[in-house]
C-alpha cells in the first residue's frame, strides 16, 4: 500500500503539498501543486495501487455555522496546545458546495468513509495535532506567516520540524526521507530562502510529507489512532493525545504587562493559564527589615518575611495559573495601620490564663498561628485574583504576605500615652493576613475597590493617597481595605479556612508601588544622618509628585489608546483559528465603551471560547452580538463595580447561547457560578 499525503489549499491560486510513501515509508515523491488536475496528475503513476490518501482539507461539511462536531471534539483536547482547528460550515463560500479536498477525493476513485476497509480510500487528518503528539511537543512550532514573526524565526521553526520528520527514520513505523533527492532540494530551500514565500512553498510540501506519516501511522497503530467526529457530520483522524502531554506554559515577552493593559500588544509566547502574572510560587526564610522613622507620612514599620509555596488557581474558564507568591510579613507601606481600629471577627484573642507579659503570651500565641496563616493568605490571594479574573478586571500582579513574628510582636508593644495601643493584639492588630493588587492605572485602583465591595464584606476603607493630598503634600499614596467573606462564601466548605477571618487588601497602581518599594528599601539601607533627612524628604517628596503626574498622564494614554484601537485592521493567522487577543481587544474596546481593559490573558481565554463556538473571526462575533442589548444585559446583572471588556462579553455570550455556552470544555469548571448568572439573565 502507498500512503499519501496532501496538504490541500481551500482555492486552486495557493500551492498544494503533495507527498507519497511507498510500502516500506521511504518518501518517493514529494512536490507542489495547484489545481484539482495537476493533482490527480501527480498521483497518476497510482491510480490502481492500493493507496490511503491523507488529506489536509474537510472532506465532509453539512453544519451551516460553528464547528464541525469532530472541530469541537478535537479542540477540547488540542487547542491548549495551539493546534485548534478552524471551523468549517457551509456557511463559508469554500464549504456551500461540496468541499475541495471530497471533489479531489472522488477525482482519484476514493471512498472517503473512515471505517472504510477498501484498499483506495482517503481519511481528512489535521497536522498540527500530529506533530504535538508524534513529537512529544508542548506547543506547536511556529512555522507558519503570522504578522510579527520574521524570515528567521519562521525558518528556524521548520527546521526544527525538519529535524523531527527525519527522526522518524528511528519510529514505529519508520518513514525515511533523507534518501529522496526532492527532499534534500527541499531543506536547501528552506536554508537559504530569502523571503518568506520560499518558505510557504516548502512548508506546504512538508507538511504534505508529514500527512502521508499520519496515514502510514493509522495503519500501523489503529489502537493509537483517534477519529474524532464520523462520516454524517465530518471527522478528523490523528495520533491519539497521550495521557501526561500537558501545554508548555508561555513565556512572557518584554513589555507583556503593558499589552494587557492595552490590548495592542501581542500575549506572550507562553501559557494563557499563567493568568496572574505572579513572579513564582518559591518562598524564602525570614528576614528581618528595621525601618528609620522619618518623613513622607509613610505608615510605621514593616518587615518582610517570607512563607510557604501555595498550590496552583483557577484562572477564568478554570485553566491553571501557577501558585500566588506569599511574602510573609509585615508591611506597614502596605497596610499595617491602615485598619487597626477594625477589629477581626471571632479572631482568637491572646490566652487570658498564665503568667508573664501579656503581649509575650500574645506573640506566642501568634507564632503557633502563623504556620496556618501563610495557608490561609495563600488562599485569600487565589480568591481575590480569581474575583479579578471572573471580573475581566485588568491587573499587573497579585501577592500576599503573612506579618513576621517580629513585626507582629513590634506592633503588639505599641504604646499611645502609657497604654497599650493594642490591649488584644490578636484581635485588634488587622492585618496579619495581607494582599497586594498592583493596578496599571489610578481608574483600576478603583474598580478593584468596587469589585472586593460587590464580592466580599468591606469591613474598613483608606484612600492613603488621598489623605496625603489632602495635607496639601504628596507622599506615599495607596488604597487600603479590610475584607472578610460574604455570608454566602462564608458557608461554602471550599472556604472553611477563611471563615471569620480578615485580609488586609492594599491595591496601588505600579507607579505608587515603584515609589513605595524604592522609598522602603532606601530607607532601611542603613541610619541617615539627621542633617540630611529633609532633603532626602524633600526629594522623595518631588518624586512622588512627578509620579502622580505619569500616573495621570497613563490614563489618558490609556483612554486614547481605548478610542483609537478600533479602527485597527485584524490580522488573520492561519495557524491558529482563534481570534487573536489583540483583534479582540481592539474590538470589545468599540463594542463596549464603557467597559475597562482586561489582561491579555482573558482575551485569549475568552477567544478559546469563541472557538469552541465555531467564531473565528470579528465578522461572525458581529454577527452573534447583533441582537444583543448590552444595556439591558449589565442592568439585569446588576453589577456595583465596571465589569471589564471580557466580562461584558462573556455576558453577552451567555445571553446568545445560554445551556449551550454552560457546557462549552472552556467553561467546565465554572458551570455553577454561569448558571446562577444565567438565572440572572433571564429574569
Amino acid at each position: 500500500m502507498y500512503f499519501v499525503g496532501i496538504d490541500l489549499a481551500w482555492g486552486e491560486r495557493n500551492p498544494t503539498g503533495v507527498a507519497i510513501l511507498d510500502a516500506d515509508g521511504s518518501l518517493i515523491h514529494v512536490s507542489a501543486q495547484t489545481t484539482d488536475e495537476t493533482i490527480t496528475a501527480a498521483l497518476a503513476p497510482y491510480r490502481e495501487e492500493p493507496v490511503l490518501v491523507a488529506i489536509d482539507a474537510p472532506l465532509v461539511v453539512t453544519n451551516p455555522t460553528g464547528n464541525r462536531p469532530c472541530e469541537a471534539a478535537l479542540n477540547r483536547d488540542f487547542a491548549r496546545f495551539d493546534a485548534g482547528a478552524h471551523p468549517a460550515n457551509t456557511g463559508k463560500p469554500e464549504f456551500a458546495g461540496t468541499p475541495r479536498g471530497a471533489r479531489v477525493a472522488k477525482a482519484l476513485g476514493l471512498d472517503i468513509n473512515p471505517t472504510s476497509g477498501r484498499a483506495r480510500r482517503a481519511i481528512e487528518v489535521y497536522p498540527h495535532p500530529a506533530t504535538v503528539v508524534l513529537f512529544g511537543l508542548g506547543r506547536t512550532l511556529k512555522y507558519k506567516q503570522r504578522t510579527g514573526r520574521s524570515r528567521a524565526e519562521l525558518r528556524e521553526a521548520l527546521l526544527t520540524l525538519v529535524a523531527h520528520i527525519e527522526g522518524l527514520a528511528d519510529a514505529d513505523p519508520a518513514m525515511v526521507v533523507t534518501e529522496h533527492a526532492g527532499w534534500r532540494e527541499l531543506v536547501a530551500r528552506v536554508r537559504s530562502a530569502r523571503r518568506k514565500s520560499e518558505l510557504r512553498v516548502a512548508e506546504d510540501q512538508i507538511d504534505a510529507v508529514l500527512c502521508a506519516y499520519v496515514a502510514r501511522f493509522s495503519v500501523a497503530h489503529p489502537e493509537r489512532t483517534t477519529t474524532y467526529g464520523d462520516l454524517d457530520t465530518g471527522y478528523i483522524v490523528t495520533p491519539t493525545l497521550p495521557e501526561g502531554l500537558t501545554p508548555t506554559p508561555r513565556r512572557r515577552k518584554a513589555g507583556a504587562g503593558a499589552a494587557a493593559k492595552t490590548g495592542v500588544g501581542e500575549p506572550g509566547v507562553g501559557e494563557p493559564a499563567a493568568s496572574t502574572g505572579k513572579p513564582g510560587a518559591s518562598i524564602g526564610e525570614p528576614a528581618t527589615d528595621k525601618r528609620a522613622a522619618i518623613g513622607a507620612g509613610e505608615p510605621a514599620a514593616r518587615a518582610r518575611v517570607v512563607g510557604a509555596a501555595t498550590p496552583a488557581t483557577p484562572a477564568p474558564g478554570g485553566a491553571t495559573t501557577p501558585a500566588p507568591v506569599i511574602e510573609a510579613g509585615a508591611t506597614g507601606a502596605s497596610g499595617t495601620t491602615a485598619n487597626a481600629d477594625v477589629a477581626a471577627p471571632n479572631a482568637p484573642s491572646a490566652p487570658a490564663a498564665g503568667d508573664g507579659d501579656p503581649v509575650r503570651r500574645a506573640v506566642q500565641a501568634y507564632a503557633s498561628q502563623r504556620p496556618a496563616l501563610v495557608r490561609i493568605t495563600a488562599e485569600y490571594v487565589a480568591l481575590i485574583t480569581a474575583l479579578l479574573d471572573e471580573a475581566g478586571i485588568n491587573y499587573l500582579t497579585v501577592t500576599g504576605r503573612t506579618k513576621s513574628v517580629e513585626s507582629f510582636a513590634g506592633k503588639a508593644a505599641r504604646t499611645v500615652d502609657g497604654r497599650p495601643a493594642f490591649p488584644d493584639p490578636l484581635r485588634q492588630i488587622t492585618d496579619q493576613i495581607g494582599v497586594r493588587v498592583v493596578t496599571y492605572d489610578l481608574s483600576d485602583v478603583q474598580t478593584v475597590v468596587d469589585l472586593l465591595a460587590d464580592q466580599l464584606v468591606l469591613l474598613g476603607d483608606r484612600d492613603m493617597g488621598l489623605e496625603t493630598a489632602r495635607e496639601g503634600r504628596f507622599g506615599y499614596s495607596s488604597r487600603h481595605v479590610l475584607v472578610t467573606l460574604d455570608a454566602t462564601r462564608a458557608t461554602a466548605p471550599e472556604h472553611a479556612d477563611l471563615r471569620d477571618r480578615t485580609a488586609s487588601v492594599q491595591i496601588r497602581t505600579v507607579l505608587q508601588h515603584a515609589w513605595a518599594e524604592f522609598e522602603h528599601d532606601i530607607r532601611y539601607k542603613g541610619t541617615l544622618p539627621e542633617e540630611y533627612a529633609p532633603d532626602l524628604n524633600r526629594r522623595f517628596t518631588l518624586a512622588a509628585g512627578l509620579l502622580d503626574l505619569a500616573d495621570r498622564e497613563f490614563s489618558a494614554i490609556r483612554d486614547r489608546l481605548h478610542e483609537s484601537v478600533t479602527d485597527q485592521e485584524p490580522q488573520a493567522d492561519e495557524e491558529d483559528p482563534r481570534i487573536s487577543a489583540q483583534d479582540l481587544a481592539a474590538y470589545l474596546a468599540g463594542r463596549f465603551t464603557d467597559a475597562g481593559w482586561s489582561r491579555t490573558d482573558h482575551y485569549a481565554w475568552v477567544s478559546g471560547l469563541l472557538l469552541e463556538l465555531g467564531v473565528t473571526s470579528l465578522l461572525e462575533l458581529g454577527d452573534v452580538l447583533r441582537s444583543v442589548d448590552s444595556a439591558a444585559i449589565s442592568e439585569r446583572m446588576g453589577y456595583r463595580y465596571p465589569p471589564g471588556a471580557v466580562r461584558r462579553l462573556d455576558d453577552a455570550l451567555l445571553e446568545v447561547f445560554g445551556d449551550r455556552y454552560l457546557g462549552l470544555h472552556g467553561n467546565a469548571k465554572r458551570v455553577d457560578a454561569l448558571r446562577a448568572r444565567l438565572d440572572k439573565l433571564r429574569g
